[in-house]
């Protein structure tokens, strides 16, 4: 039986956590290790994460004395010892046939492919509960938590760069550009979206936009690590997308729009960017807007 390696990187998780790890627990597929590891955090969550390996072996915690959650995230991939790893997030939740369907999506494929699963978000606020993305249930969902890969692939994403606030956009251009796909069109990764999420929901225009650009900036990344080994994905990909990112910088919609080889979803999301109104629109239409169905 293959082992999976979840890896959790989490800071003051405190108000979720319990809940977070209980769901891995309550698995169907028991071969795995939960590796947590703290960073920085001030509140109770290493107390309860080294309670919860003291009724369960299979969760490993650690505790890094410095803030930073990519930085914990390479920590706990230097701990792990699966065939086979995913993202995991202190307030979401795995329901509990997760794992196994994501592993058997897998089965008797090579170790370049990976699988991707839909998302469904839960939140005590309606205009963010119950959305699954994306839309078309049959089109790759790449957040972090839906990404579930070898370890041929996890040699290739890691180490992440450690200035990168997140995980998700670095990981997924690797597993893009060189694995292959196997995608399930059902929601086996619940996100939960509260006022202290990572991702800055109830952040304003500025700051937002400036999180965005910050977060996008690994496309950069990744094209100085590959351009002198040019790839089909490095050209058809990541160079429009770059285009597409130093118009959203400079505010310039029209010249966003009609960029010829960048498709129309990553210009409506860049476009949302570039303008106070647009976002504002966007913010205020979400459940309408966030390419995602209602259920």
């Amino acid at each position: 039986m293959q082992r999976i390696s979840i890896l959790l990187a989490v800071h003051n998780g405190a108000p979720f956590i319990s809940e977070a790890i209980q769901s891995i627990v309550d698995q169907t597929y028991p071969h795995w290790e939960l590796i947590v590891v703290s960073n920085a955090s001030t509140d109770a969550t290493v107390e309860i994460c080294r309670r919860s390996s003291g009724a369960d072996s299979r969760i490993r915690p650690f505790s890094l004395p410095e803030k930073g959650k990519n930085n914990a995230y390479n920590f706990a991939y230097q701990q792990a010892t699966g065939e086979y790893l995913c993202f995991f997030a202190a307030d979401d939740i795995l329901p509990t046939e997760s794992l196994v369907e994501r592993l058997y999506a897998l089965e008797g494929k090579p170790a370049n492919w990976y699988s991707t699963c839909c998302l469904k978000t839960f939140s005590a606020d309606p205009k963010y509960d119950g959305i699954v993305f994306p839309r078309n249930p049959a089109q790759p969902n790449y957040s972090g938590g839906s990404l579930f890969f070898s370890r041929e692939l996890a040699d290739r994403v890691f180490p992440l760069p450690t200035a990168q606030p997140n995980e998700d956009t670095w990981a997924s251009l690797h597993l893009r550009g060189f694995g292959k796909n196997r995608h399930i069109g059902k929601p086996l990764y619940w996100y939960r979206i509260h006022r202290d999420n990572s991702y800055g929901y109830a952040l304003g225009f500025a700051q937002k936009r400036q999180q965005y650009l910050l977060r996008m900036h690994a496309y950069q990344l990744f094209y100085e690590k590959y351009k002198d080994t040019p790839t089909s994905f490095l050209d058809r990909e990541v160079v429009p997308f770059l285009e597409g990112l130093n118009a959203a910088k400079e505010n310039k919609v029209l010249r966003l729009l009609l960029l010829r080889r960048l498709n129309l979803g990553s210009k409506m999301m860049l476009a949302f960017y570039c303008s106070r109104l647009l976002y504002g629109i966007r913010h205020l239409f979400f459940r309408t807007l966030s390419r995602g169905r209602v259920t």
